[in-house]
């Protein structure tokens, strides 16, 4: 068990990896980048990770939990709806999820492949048991209809995050805002949810298209 400064010290180098891997990419980032960043030795560094790809790694899973805080807070809040629920949590997973994901842009096409696999198990991982329970709150308020919540959840988030891969795809901007507007539809299909409930999607995937393709 790490000691209270152990633990100081390791968020710094965290803070420090996803600072430098921000500004310069993942490439251009070196280990003696973040040694100078934190004023450590390598020594130090090596301590808490064997390479860069570690340091990478365990800085996507903290995003990761910090998400999964996030959303937890949110499903657990009783003075709102289940839709209201899922509507912020959309917003706020598309908003943040995008940080995580610019993280890996740029990288060699091993790693890349490597840590946009652990990203999206990682993500569906934690993300699932969260918004199935949202989902069964849907369907106690008569807002969705699924008899799989667990299920449908799990296949919506894994298939977003890979459908939507321009670098696995090579999607060409205007077939990547259609699928856009059929995968809200087959998502609001699968919950069972009123036409036009997850419409409000549209602009903020219309504007990550724009951003994505520029």
């Amino acid at each position: 068990m790490k000691s209270k400064k152990g633990e100081i010290r390791l968020h710094e180098i965290l803070d420090a990896g996803e600072q430098l891997f921000s500004q310069k990419g993942y490439d251009e980032t070196t280990i003696n980048d973040v040694l100078s960043r934190v004023d450590i030795g390598k020594g130090t560094f090596y301590h808490y990770f064997d390479s860069k790809l570690s340091l990478m790694t365990s800085i996507i899973e903290r995003m990761m939990g910090q998400l999964a805080q996030m959303v937890t807070d949110i499903a657990n809040d009783s003075s709102l709806a289940a839709h209201d629920k899922m509507t912020k949590v959309l917003l706020q997973l598309n908003q943040s999820g995008s940080e995580a994901h610019g993280m890996i842009e740029g990288q060699s096409a091993p790693q890349n492949a490597i840590l946009h696999q652990a990203g999206i198990v990682a993500s569906v991982h934690s993300m699932t048991p969260i918004l199935a329970k949202i989902i069964e709150q849907g369907i106690d308020e008569g807002v969705y209809h699924t008899p799989y919540p667990f299920e449908t959840i799990e296949f919506i988030l894994a298939s977003n995050q890979f459908y939507f891969d321009v670098s696995a795809f090579g999607w060409q901007k205007e077939e990547m805002y259609q699928k856009g507007k059929s995968f809200i539809r087959i998502m609001t299909l699968s919950l069972g949810a009123t036409a036009g409930s997850f419409d409000f999607l549209l602009p903020f995937f219309e504007a990550q298209v724009n951003k994505e393709m520029s």
